[in-house]
């Protein structure tokens, strides 16, 4: 039962449907996210995602595995950001984008001035893609 959930969670990540799958498999999903999560390290002193890492979602896209999650930095209860890291394993080792975050916080006033976070990837045929 167990080797037949973890081909099912490969399959999984790689077509990126996890809305089709048993709650089992869904946990198994958000167990290989979450151990993600922890082998990606926050960012240095005074970064943009420094006091944590979370909600993270993994996109596999070719022999590509992406990472996306929220960050947010020290003394700071808003301002959440999201960047991105990218492995050639699920489990790392994740290298984070050298241009993150990927999506940044919007003008003051804006519904989008506070947190940007949650990002979920989907991909439309072979060259779209959505967030």
């Amino acid at each position: 039962m167990r080797e037949r959930a973890r081909e099912e969670v490969k399959k999984i990540l790689k077509e990126h449907h996890p809305q089709y799958v048993s709650e089992d498999v869904k946990k198994e999903i958000n167990g290989v996210a979450q151990a993600a999560q922890r082998r990606v390290a926050v960012g240095g002193e005074e970064t943009w995602d420094e006091r944590c890492i979370e909600s993270c979602d993994i996109f596999k896209d070719y022999e590509t595995y992406y990472l996306y999650y929220h960050g947010m930095p020290m003394g700071s209860e808003h301002f959440y950001r999201i960047g991105v890291a990218t492995a050639s394993y699920p489990l790392g080792p994740w290298k984070k984008y050298s241009k993150n975050p990927i999506l940044e916080l919007g003008p003051e006033g804006s519904w989008d001035d506070q947190h940007v976070a949650c990002a979920f990837i989907i991909k439309e045929g072979t060259d779209k893609y959505y967030m």
